[in-house]
């Protein structure tokens, strides 16, 4: 059974660290392509730090993974609050990335307030849940745990049906200029879905 927790935590740190080598690297390039508006000389001081503060990130995680194996109490906690923490730093990667779009895009002062209203609410959120979840009714979070499961097969096609149509929009240019608005929608609901 540890073998198997051990498989799939290094699959789980493997998903993280790749997904915000994806976020990332598809908000440099955005800031970075030739034909981007932004370019790294024209970006602020606070948008550098933040890629340059990403970087150093990565390579931390990286090292986890590589350097961090056994199975002692240290090397438990070590994992375990590396974890949250790179969990949250995923689920923000998408909005640097969406911000970055919107700067080339030129409309960058639309979208920062409700990208920043969106990640005050979704901290919120996951504040009152772990709140709710500390106040120790284990009743309902047994019966939670039991719907959790069944909605999987829900979720599963729902999702596989979000990709598609999002895909087919995408590909027909059906949203014109409103793509970065859709783009904050999906990660939006991935956010929020993520507590």
């Amino acid at each position: 059974m540890d073998d198997f927790l051990r498989q799939v935590s290094e699959v789980d740190w493997e998903s993280l660290c790749f997904f915000s080598l994806l976020a990332m690297g598809i908000a440099y390039m955005a800031a970075n392509a030739s034909n981007s508006v932004i370019g790294w000389e024209n970006l602020s001081g606070f948008w550098k730090s933040v890629f340059i503060l990403e970087a150093i990130l990565f390579i931390i995680q990286l090292a986890i993974i590589i350097l961090i194996h056994g199975k002692n109490n240290w090397t438990q906690i070590v994992l375990t609050i590396s974890y949250v923490f790179y969990t949250y730093k995923m689920a923000l990667d998408p909005f640097v990335a969406m911000s970055m779009f919107a700067k080339d895009r030129g409309v960058y002062e639309i979208f920062a307030p409700l990208i920043i209203f969106i990640i005050i609410l979704g901290f919120l959120l996951h504040l009152f849940l772990v709140w709710r979840s500390f106040k120790g009714i284990k009743k309902e979070r047994d019966k939670a745990n039991e719907k959790r499961g069944n909605q999987l097969y829900v979720f599963i096609p729902v999702l596989f049906l979000l990709v598609s149509v999002t895909g087919y929009i995408i590909k027909n240019d059906l949203l014109g200029e409103n793509d970065v608005l859709a783009g904050m929608g999906i990660f939006t609901f991935f956010y929020l879905s993520l507590y």
